[in-house]
């Protein structure tokens, strides 16, 4: 049976060099407790996580990730002070038009105002499949409304990476058309999220964002993230090839306007679709290269994060991190990136330490340079845990019992029907002797 995982975390503790260094061995996380979906629901929980400021997570459902059918829901899960001794409380967003094929929940991202979710795969019943659309659920309201690309073009599969902050909706169309001599080029369209006069939130288009040089299966918005004032866009395909070197373009607001400040190439140790993950607070910027060898030609393509940080003379490159016990040619490091401050979590959905494809999640310290591999008590063949990561804030009995955590999906076999899938939750404390890790990741650069 395959499962999706999710492990809830409360600390901050996170790696770049293969040594603990000076200031001693790396927080240990212990197994708090396991969330399953009801049965009635077996499908609920899938590879896609999302919390919200209100500490509610936003699960997508699984699906066959070919063509997107599978449960025509999302589910938001809020979990009691005292849980997992109070049963956590479930609450279903259902796609307005009840379509399976629509591909709700691919990807979402929740800011207070809005929770923005993806369906890439919608419009086959307007024939125009793949087009795409986001649901906006407001938090408080019930249902939720359907935006639409704003030029629609079947097959770009707007909705395939959305990302969401203060009045700023991003959502990227990967598979967008450049022009004949750009197929899947990709694009992303920014919305400014505001009360109308009805006092409903209303997207305005305000911008349409694009590479600087389009080509074809550069995808271009494959992945986004914003905090507000900058966009880094993912273009895994950018650059010539096999596998595409890929590139990431950093987008700033200046005067109302989105203008690109930077673009930014792929290390040695980081060439194999850099930008297939991207992950952005303030002044730190993750770019996931999964398919990359980080050791130099003919060593495994076990994948690689770049660390870049933003500095008065402009962006620069931090670090190399890389597995450093992956287990497995394709274990996908750097597939899923979060970060909240200076702490960062890494997925590896392909990696075999824990049979094949069961997958991997990693904690880090960008300052420190301390890193942890978090120990899953279900992940097993086929599970890819690690496919999305999420950090968020679960209310506690009061102000000061409040727990950080962080979510970890499992990706599910494009070629299967949806499994049901668990949620896995840690917290800081002693691990058991048994299976105790060090630190697993290695400082390239």
């Amino acid at each position: 049976m395959q499962r999706a995982a999710l492990i809830v975390v409360t600390a901050a503790c996170l790696a770049a060099a293969c040594a603990w260094g000076a200031e001693g061995p790396p927080v240990r996380w212990r197994p708090l407790g396991v969330l399953e979906a009801a049965s009635a629901d077996p499908a609920a929980v899938g590879p896609c996580v999302a919390f919200g400021p209100d500490g509610r997570l936003w699960i997508g459902p699984s699906r066959d990730m070919d063509v997107g059918d599978g449960p025509a829901r999302v589910h938001a899960v809020t979990l009691p002070p005292e849980w997992p001794s109070d049963a956590a409380a479930w609450m279903a967003l259902t796609h307005p038009g009840a379509d399976r094929t629509a591909g709700i929940g691919a990807a979402m991202a929740c800011t207070a105002r809005v929770v923005a979710v993806g369906a890439p795969h919608a419009g086959c019943g307007q024939d125009a499949c793949d087009a795409g659309h986001v649901l906006l659920h407001v938090p408080g309201q019930r249902g939720a409304t359907m935006l639409a690309p704003p030029s629609t073009e079947p097959g770009a599969q707007f909705g395939a990476a959305v990302a969401a902050a203060g009045d700023v909706l991003a959502v990227g169309s990967p598979r967008a058309d450049g022009g004949r001599d750009a197929v899947d080029a990709g694009a992303v369209d920014v919305f400014d999220l505001a009360a109308g006069p009805d006092g409903a939130l209303h997207a305005r288009p305000i911008a349409r964002l694009a590479p600087p040089t389009q080509s074809t299966s550069g995808r271009f918005g494959a992945s986004i993230a914003t905090d507000g004032d900058r966009i880094a866009v993912g273009e895994p395909g950018a650059g010539t090839g096999t596998p595409r070197p890929g590139a990431v373009h950093v987008f700033r607001r200046h005067d109302g306007a989105w203008r690109l400040e930077v673009t930014l190439r792929a290390s040695a140790g980081a060439v194999g679709w850099h930008g297939a993950a991207v992950a952005l607070a303030g002044a730190n910027l993750l770019v996931g290269a999964p398919v990359a060898r980080p050791w130099g030609p003919g060593t495994p393509r076990v994948g690689a994060v770049e660390h870049w940080q933003l500095s008065p003379a402009g962006w620069r490159r931090v670090r190399t991190l890389a597995p450093d016990d992956a287990a497995s040619d394709g274990a996908g490091f750097g597939s899923a990136l979060a970060i909240l401050g200076d702490t960062a979590a890494i997925g590896s959905p392909g990696d075999d330490l824990l049979g094949e494809d069961a997958g991997a999640a990693y904690v880090c310290d960008l300052a420190t340079g301390r890193a942890d591999r978090l120990e899953a008590q279900r992940a097993g063949m086929g599970d890819g845990l690690g496919a999305s990561l999420s950090f968020g804030l679960v209310p506690g009995l009061d102000r000061e019992h409040a727990r950080l955590v962080l979510a970890v999906a499992g990706r599910r076999d494009p070629e299967s029907a949806p499994q049901p899938g668990t949620v896995e939750c840690f917290t800081p404390g002693p691990l058991r002797l048994a299976g105790a890790r060090g630190s697993r990741l290695r400082h390239l650069a």
